[in-house]
């Protein structure tokens, strides 16, 4: 069964390729056909006990200018489906040749 959803990342972002991926969440080059510029955008899975510690980050990135950091700009919140970000996140591995999957782990 193929669920269908519809979210702000999908509807205005097109994936140009994974940048790099961590423990945290996977990074990529999406191109926004919004504004037509190309962003690099931080997805991470939200805690499940809700101690805030992502909005927290993202709260001070959005503050700090300093050329070793990468500021960050927006932020939202997304919630997919139980096991649907995870089929996602394989298929655009598999369309990139993206060979660092142990980076689904963390979707519960």
């Amino acid at each position: 069964t193929q669920i269908k959803v519809s979210f702000r990342f999908w509807s205005q972002f097109e994936v140009k390729s994974i940048i790099g991926n961590g423990i945290c969440g996977v990074v990529f080059e999406a191109y926004c056909s919004v504004d037509n510029i190309t962003y690099a955008i931080k997805r991470e899975q939200m805690s499940e006990n809700n101690d805030d510690f992502e909005m927290r980050e993202t709260v001070i990135l959005s503050t700090l200018v300093h050329p070793g950091i990468v500021r960050c700009y927006e932020t939202w919140i997304e919630s997919p489906p139980a096991g649907w970000q995870i089929e996602n996140d394989r298929q655009l591995f598999r369309k990139f040749d993206y060979e660092k999957m142990e980076v689904v782990r963390f979707w519960k």
